[in-house]
C-alpha cells in the first residue's frame, strides 16, 4: 500500500490518476461527521455517513470499485451523496508518462450509483496528476455528476452537479503523507440564488501504521454556502491491502 495513492473518502474528497497495483485488493471503510444548520441561526444539528469500498487493480492501467453508503441524519436536507447506495466504478489511466517531468498522469473515473433511497446517480472525472520532485504529487479532476429519478432527486431541485477539486499530496516519509485540497462546485443544497457555488478547503494524513494496514484522518468546511452545508466535518477511515 501507498501514502500518495489516495481513493475519495481516504482522506478528503481528492482522488488521483493511479490506480492501485495489478493484483492488489483494498478494503476501505470510513466514517464521516458533519456539523451544520437546518436554517439561518437555526441548531446545529450533525449527521453521520459512512463509506465502504472494496479496491482491485485489475490491470496496470485499470482499477475497479465496489462499495456501499449510507447516511444517518436529517431528511429534509438533501445530501451530496446518496442516503444508502451501492457504488460501482472504474478508473482508467489514459496517460502513463515514462520520464516524470511536464507530462501528467491522466485518468477517467466512471461512478454508478444503485440507489436505495433516492434516484439513480451517475459521475464521470478526468483526473491529471503531476509527480513534483520526489516527495510531491499534485492532482486536479474535472467532475459531472447526474441524479436521475421521478421527483425530487438527490439534490433537491437541481438534477446535475458540475464541480473540479485541486490538491496535493506531500510524503513526509514512506509512512506518512499530508494532503491539502479544495474543491468548488454548484451547491448541493438549495436555495440556489447568490449561493449557487460552494468553496469546500480539506485536509488529511495518511499513516501506514503496518505494511497492510493504513488510517487517515481529515478535516473540512463549505464556504459561499445556505444553511445545510457543513460547518465543519471531520472524518476517519481505515485501509486494508493485500
Amino acid at each position: 500500500m501507498s501514502v500518495v495513492n489516495l481513493n475519495p473518502g481516504y482522506p478528503t474528497s481528492l482522488d488521483d490518476a493511479f490506480p492501485v497495483k495489478k493484483g492488489e485488493m483494498i478494503f476501505q471503510s470510513s466514517v464521516l461527521t458533519d456539523i451544520y444548520q437546518e436554517q439561518a441561526g437555526g441548531k446545529e444539528r450533525s449527521r453521520i455517513q459512512t463509506l465502504h469500498d472494496v479496491r482491485y487493480g485489475f490491470s496496470e492501467n485499470v482499477e475497479f470499485t465496489v462499495g456501499a453508503n449510507s447516511l444517518r441524519g436529517s431528511e429534509l436536507t438533501p445530501s451530496l451523496e446518496d442516503r444508502a447506495a451501492i457504488r460501482v466504478s472504474v478508473l482508467t489511466r489514459l496517460v502513463k508518462p515514462v520520464n516524470q517531468g511536464v507530462t501528467p498522469h491522466v485518468s477517467l473515473r466512471f461512478q454508478g450509483n444503485v440507489p436505495l433511497e433516492s434516484g439513480t446517480m451517475f459521475k464521470g472525472s478526468l483526473i491529471a496528476t503531476w509527480a513534483i520532485g520526489q516527495s510531491w504529487w499534485l492532482s486536479s479532476s474535472l467532475w459531472h455528476a447526474i441524479s436521475e429519478g421521478e421527483g425530487p432527486s438527490l439534490w433537491g431541485v437541481r438534477h446535475s452537479l458540475t464541480g473540479v477539486t485541486t490538491g496535493a499530496v506531500h510524503a513526509i516519509s514512506p509512512e506518512f503523507s499530508v494532503v491539502m485540497n479544495a474543491s468548488y462546485h454548484e451547491n448541493h443544497v438549495p436555495p440556489f440564488g447568490g449561493e449557487r457555488y460552494i468553496f469546500v478547503p480539506e485536509v488529511g494524513l495518511v499513516w501506514l501504521f503496518h505494511r497492510q494496514w493504513q488510517l487517515t484522518a481529515s478535516v473540512g468546511r463549505d464556504f459561499l454556502g445556505v444553511p445545510g452545508n457543513s460547518i465543519l466535518q471531520g472524518r476517519v477511515g481505515l485501509s486494508f491491502g493485500f
